[in-house]
């Protein structure tokens, strides 16, 4: 496994990157769905995409990282999440989004910094569903 023949050729090649042979006896190796990667020559199967990660292509022979601002906490995935209204996102491939402090908020998904949790108006109460 992780080799293929193409028709009328004798010597075996290995799959490429991006691509994977899992059975003898293939003609052509199978490209790795979105969400896996492959990148390694030779294999009989893709990688899923780790948490903090994503692969938005067919045939990609390396994941992405999430950029700051998202994140991505399941496997497999074909893109980040935008860091939701009360949380925020401050490196790349964060897989949870940390929560504002106790009497800040942040209004607007996307958050980069602690700085974008903004003090709660006198006032006013924040309940954390």
């Amino acid at each position: 496994m992780g080799s293929y023949s193409l028709s009328g050729s004798e010597a075996p090649q290995l799959a490429p990157t991006g691509f994977f042979v899992d059975h003898e006896g293939a003609s052509n190796p199978e490209i790795c769905p979105i969400g896996t990667y492959q990148n390694n020559f030779g294999e009989s199967k893709c990688i899923k995409s780790p948490r903090g990660f994503f692969v938005d292509q067919e045939g990609a022979s390396n994941p992405e990282i999430c950029p700051i601002g998202t994140y991505q906490s399941h496997y497999s995935q074909s893109n980040c999440e935008l860091s939701p209204p009360g949380r925020y996102a401050y490196k790349l491939g964060t897989i949870i989004p940390k929560y504002c402090p106790a009497g800040t908020y942040n209004e607007f998904g996307g958050g980069i910094k602690l700085s974008d949790c903004k003090p709660v108006p006198p006032g006013l109460s924040l309940i954390h569903i």
